[in-house]
């Protein structure tokens, strides 16, 4: 902790905050932050989310940046909705293209081929939109069976699903799905402008004004979305019109799609790879025993060194490339989560199911919000705000990250603390977890607790 600490701080006296708080186990950094923080290697980073464009040179551009990301960090996002689909011209060789699925091999075979820092596997996801005249092909590509050059085994995948594909599976309407190489308006228009582009490209079908798309009906596509789903646990669903309608930063790029673990949205694209440094509040620590309540002056304090920590990160940290670099220093995005909700809550007395803990969570999420954006405001004024702060079209004078807060799922760190996952709730009382260190058996320490005091 004192290694992390030191990694961290500017000054002797932010080296000893941080580390106060760390062997508390009142907060934690995320494991590449752990792992690499003080060492030569500085990489302190957990996600980055890629965008590869529709050429070759961008392939295999994202490719390279692909390879140096999982060498040096965590869990890496791509999207690949822009590449054009099996069968479409390609002009520069007057032949035509092989589409999206034999390049998302390639990324397969990158994944599986690259050790992070010889501690753990990389792990990517590649997400597409559904619109994508190949995203039948992409959502077998977690089968087992079949062609093993169309699988993926080592590759997440997920749908990037706009609104207006909802709401015709929803009520029954058909759906159509278009080459991105012929439709590449629809790439990044959301909400209503999708909306009517879609419905543009429609007609534009139906009248043969296009050279490939497809109609089926929406029902006839969820089905069989959510049969691949059943068998593989494969594609996901995210929303891309919820993602952007939040966007902190619209005028500096769409978010063309979240992060493996997708708590992550950051504006994003070809030449700007989202990047996210995290940390989580420990709230089993910032539990007061004298009055049954959370402590909210300690958690100020704890979010308060959490964002000056992951503040200073931003400038100490290694890039595995220049588009990630890019999107730092123009966004400054951090990400401020939680672990130890659902401990916190049998500390208190609440059923994890009730409206007292819906409700404490909400409070908890705003009084995050607001101490961590009041901290990066004041950090503004003392050291800059993000650079295309003024695209923003904020509400108020400044400030310093663009994005501030991100639910991590914490699977290594809380385990660390030896507390709950995230915002999870216990999972089981008594089991067993094997790691590289060897087996470990976890118990429920507060049901041992309670049972002997009754």
């Amino acid at each position: 902790f004192m290694r992390v600490a030191m990694g961290i701080g500017n000054s002797d006296e932010e080296v000893v905050k941080v580390y106060n708080k760390l062997s508390r186990l009142e907060y934690m950094h995320s494991t590449p932050t752990l792992f690499n923080s003080g060492t030569p290697m500085s990489q302190y980073s957990s996600c980055y989310v890629s965008v590869v464009d529709d050429s070759l040179e961008s392939i295999m551009s994202k490719t390279r940046e692909t390879a140096f990301l999982a060498k040096h960090a965590g869990g890496v996002g791509t999207d690949v909705t822009r590449i054009r689909a099996a069968g479409a011209p390609i002009r520069s060789l007057n032949s035509k293209s092989s589409g999206v699925i034999p390049f998302i091999k390639v990324f397969d075979t990158l994944v599986n081929s690259i050790q992070q820092g010889g501690r753990r596997r990389s792990s990517q996801v590649i997400s597409i939109q559904p619109w994508h005249l190949e995203v039948e092909a992409f959502m077998d590509l977690k089968e087992t069976t079949g062609n093993a050059y169309f699988r993926t085994p080592s590759l997440n995948t997920k749908l990037w699903m706009p609104d207006e594909m909802m709401r015709r599976i929803e009520n029954g309407e058909d759906i159509y799905l278009f080459d991105p190489g012929e439709c590449p308006e629809l790439v990044e228009a959301i909400g209503e402008d999708f909306a009517s582009k879609y419905r543009r490209r429609i007609e534009d079908a139906e009248a043969g004004r296009l050279n490939q798309f497809r109609r089926m009906t929406g029902e006839q596509f969820f089905r069989r979305y959510l049969f691949k789903l059943a068998k593989t646990g494969h594609p996901w669903l995210t929303f891309k019109d919820e993602h952007n309608r939040n966007n902190p930063c619209p005028r500096y790029s769409v978010i063309n799609s979240s992060n493996l673990c997708t708590e992550i949205s950051i504006p994003n694209r070809p030449d700007s790879t989202a990047v996210c440094t995290l940390a989580s509040l420990n709230l089993s620590k910032h539990v007061n025993g004298e009055r049954s309540d959370l402590d909210w002056e300690k958690i100020r304090e704890t979010l308060e060194t959490m964002v000056l920590a992951l503040d200073n990160i931003l400038d100490r940290n290694f890039y595995p490339s220049e588009e990630a670099r890019q999107n730092t220093m123009d966004l400054r995005p951090i990400g401020i989560g939680v672990m130890g909700f659902a401990e916190a809550l049998v500390m208190l007395g609440i059923a994890y199911d009730s409206d007292e803990a819906v409700n404490l969570s909400r409070k908890l999420g705003a009084f995050m919000r607001e101490v961590s954006y009041a901290v990066s405001e004041k950090l503004a004024e003392e050291r800059g705000a993000f650079s295309h702060f003024e695209e923003g079209g904020y509400d108020y004078t400044a400030r310093r990250n663009a994005v501030l807060l991100a639910i991590a799922p914490t699977a290594t760190i809380s385990i660390i603390c030896g507390t709950t996952s995230s915002i999870d709730s216990y999972f089981s009382n008594l089991y067993s977890r094997d790691t590289l260190s060897g087996k470990h058996i976890v118990i429920n320490s507060h049901l041992i607790h309670d049972l002997e005091r009754e």
